[in-house]
């Protein structure tokens, strides 16, 4: 079996929010440290010149905090968040032939997951992948045991048709 989650990407992702939480947090204290220690040297000829290391340090202290929280922070404490609700339930197990959506789509505060659809005779079931794993899913059509929390699809095994 191919299992998606696991408490080790869990702690890896929270890992990698923590870090870059502090990396935001020091970045912006070492230019406010910085912004301060310039306003030390200000004279009268040199207030200029100063002010526009002040507003150039600052707008790039804000936005580096900006992109770091917005592009790492943010999604690795989601996903963190994600994969340990899921590793809390119990899967449950559904076998047909899988297909998967080539588009991702964002579920806000949360992770980019992709659509899947598990076909079981003349029933369908719509699930979710996240989208890091959705590469791993067969792309051909074949028969596959899928695990589920929930709609998430936490991990799967192809079929062995002669056997069954």
């Amino acid at each position: 079996m191919v299992s998606f989650y696991l408490p080790d990407d869990a702690r890896r992702m929270a890992r990698r929010a923590q870090i870059s939480g502090a990396l935001a947090v020091g970045i912006a204290a070492a230019a406010f440290i910085a912004c301060v220690t310039l306003c030390f040297f200000v004279r009268t000829g040199t207030a200029a010149q100063l002010l526009k290391w002040v507003i150039g340090l600052s707008v790039l202290a804000g936005w580096g905090c900006i992109l770091i929280l917005a592009f790492v922070h943010y999604p690795a404490r989601a996903e963190a968040e994600h994969i340990s609700h899921i590793l809390a339930e119990t899967p449950t197990v559904r076998e047909g032939v899988l297909t998967v959506e080539k588009t991702a789509f964002h579920i806000p505060k949360s992770v980019d997951i992709r659509r899947a659809v598990l076909t079981e005779g003349e029933e369908s079931t719509a699930l979710h992948v996240l989208s890091r794993c959705a590469g791993r899913l067969p792309t051909a059509p074949v028969r596959v045991r899928v695990y589920t929390v929930r709609k998430f699809i936490t991990g799967f095994e192809v079929c062995d048709e002669e056997n069954e």
